[in-house]
């Protein structure tokens, strides 16, 4: 993995935010989170501050947590334009099966407008994400 530093860090009750050095954003998930589309609003609003501060459009690498749940309007909402208006590139890493298949789901057939990617590592991850950003 590339290290780099992080520039600004987003906190919320259920995730971090993290804008590195090398323009990528990482997002991680506190384990065992129940995402409504209430939490996929207010990530949108961190991910538009993101843009603010680069003024460019950004690769971002979310972190699965065992647990992660989500309904299916938050599901649905993320793969919309309006969700991923500020998104270059998405790499999520999954540690488990049934995420990686629900990953897969979301990625093949509800077809996201920026390119998405599952991973098993970080290392993995970002250098997919840096030939994109």
């Amino acid at each position: 993995m590339n290290e780099s530093e992080v520039l600004k860090e987003f906190n919320l009750d259920y995730c971090t935010f993290k804008l590195m050095s090398n323009g990528i954003v990482i997002s991680e998930f506190t384990p065992d989170i129940h995402l409504e589309l209430s939490h996929i609003k207010e990530m949108l609003a961190i991910g538009n501050k993101i843009y603010e501060i680069i003024h460019k459009k950004y690769a971002v690498c979310t972190i699965i947590p065992e647990g992660l749940t989500a309904t299916k309007e938050a599901r649905e909402f993320g793969t919309t334009k309006e969700a991923n208006q500020c998104i270059k590139a998405s790499a999520i890493i999954v540690n488990s099966l049934p995420h990686r298949i629900i990953g897969n789901f979301i990625v093949k057939v509800q077809k996201s407008i920026v390119p998405h990617k599952i991973f098993n590592s970080k290392e993995d991850a970002f250098a997919w994400l840096s030939s994109i950003a």
